[in-house]
């Protein structure tokens, strides 16, 4: 009797595929529905964000609605007649003649194309609108039985109202709900500079700013001029302030948590303004000296609160800074577009200016602490009246990929300094 093997070969072979088979398609499945999940809560948390109205929900089945953004642009070209180095009437009459039927069809397929999306857009809006009207419906509820019980808090009312007309909308009928704007608010609140304004307060109308940093007769040392900058000025009378001693560590801290809050405005202001500037080296010195200071309380690798200068007077404090401000100015082996020689020159700039300044009147520790700090309250103050001019710059960026990225970064701006 005769036995053929290959048939149980065959045999385990067919069951072995079908149980890769059986894996790769159970994977698969996985993945499509882990894949599916994110879009779904992505669709219905973007629904969420309006509030559902009759009208917007015709309007949004009515596939056959095509708005007037979608063509517009279009339209504009074909509006534009080009008669310039075109020779002759009749030539003219045939170039926009011709131009004019290409937009057409350009206009009709870009037609057919919104009503191909509308159309595949309606089956998922079909089956959730009923979802969203209930739970909307539900939340209504909820939001009339807290009024009943005198719950709610209408204290944000007016200004979420107030915010309400600040939202860019496509279509006009399309609402965002007052739980949705409530976020927003809060949002905006959270990244409120409650220190920064505490520090401009200080302010004493900008007479800080007009402080002769340019006195020759305050800086005999000084080989050549220098470009300063918003940030670098005040990184180094902070830098000053932190070394004054007899100050309580508690002022220094709240200085430090201004500086960080404030340095955030400046430095866009500066990146936006003078990107290629002349000031592009006193930019970087600035975050140098400012990581420095407000990590290591020191000034080019020179500790500020040393121990052994604890109980100077101020006076001379700001003579130390200047000696070794002029060491490294006077240092052959540096080179002179080095930060190290950017900052010093800042640095024996701005103390040999505040020595000349209370000369015949010196103030006590706490007395200059005060007054530095009005003085970089004043830089700020002088800084942010740019916001304006860097806000519209943010807004009209040429590049498309670049433009999203900074009209949020001017709507942070914007809502930033509501209180400024």
């Amino acid at each position: 009797m005769y036995f053929d093997s290959s048939l149980l070969w065959d045999g385990d072979q067919s069951h072995a595929i079908r149980s890769i088979t059986v894996v790769i398609s159970t994977v698969q499945c996985f993945g499509i529905l882990v894949g599916s999940i994110a879009p779904i809560i992505r669709c219905i948390a973007t629904a969420t964000y309006f509030n559902p109205t009759i009208s917007s929900s015709i309007k949004r089945i009515n596939m056959f609605r095509i708005e007037t953004h979608w063509t517009q642009k279009l339209q504009q070209w074909k509006d534009i007649y080009i008669t310039s180095y075109i020779p002759g009437r009749h030539c003219k009459i045939v170039f926009n003649c011709v131009k004019n039927m290409i937009l057409n069809i350009f206009m009709a397929l870009q037609i057919i194309l919104v009503v191909i999306s509308k159309t595949i857009c309606l089956i998922p809006s079909c089956v959730m609108l009923p979802i969203f009207s209930c739970c909307h419906y539900c939340n209504s509820l909820l939001i009339s039985q807290k009024k009943v019980s005198g719950a709610s808090n209408h204290d944000d009312r007016p200004e979420i109202e107030g915010y309400r007309g600040c939202v860019l909308r496509i279509e006009e009928e399309a609402e965002l709900t007052d739980r949705r704007l409530r976020n927003m608010l809060k949002s905006i609140k959270k990244f409120s500079k409650k220190n920064l304004m505490k520090l401009l307060r200080k302010s004493s109308v900008l007479s800080g700013v007009v402080l002769d940093f340019h006195n020759n007769q305050a800086l005999p040392f000084c080989k050549e001029e220098t470009h300063n900058c918003w940030s670098l000025v005040a990184v180094t009378l902070t830098t000053i302030a932190i070394s004054l001693p007899n100050i309580p560590e508690g002022h220094v801290t709240e200085l430090l948590a201004c500086m960080r809050e404030g340095l955030k405005f400046v430095r866009h202001i500066e990146e936006t303004l003078y990107a290629k500037d002349e000031l592009v080296g006193a930019r970087k010195t600035a975050r140098r000296i400012w990581i420095e200071a407000e990590v290591y309380r020191k000034w080019l690798e020179i500790k500020l609160q040393n121990p052994a200068r604890k109980g100077e007077p101020s006076r001379n404090i700001l003579e130390w800074l200047t000696k070794e401000a002029v060491k490294i100015e006077n240092n052959k082996k540096i080179n002179a577009d080095d930060s190290r020689v950017i900052a010093a020159m800042s640095m024996h700039k701005i103390s040999e200016t505040i020595r000349c300044k209370n000369e015949n009147n010196w103030p006590t520790d706490m007395e200059l602490f005060d007054w530095i700090s009005t003085v970089i309250a004043d830089l700020l103050w002088a800084c942010l009246t740019n916001l304006p001019r860097v806000i519209a710059l943010n807004c009209h960026h040429d590049a498309i990929e670049k433009r999203g990225d900074n009209i949020r970064s001017a709507a942070r701006l914007l809502g930033n300094p509501n209180r400024f």
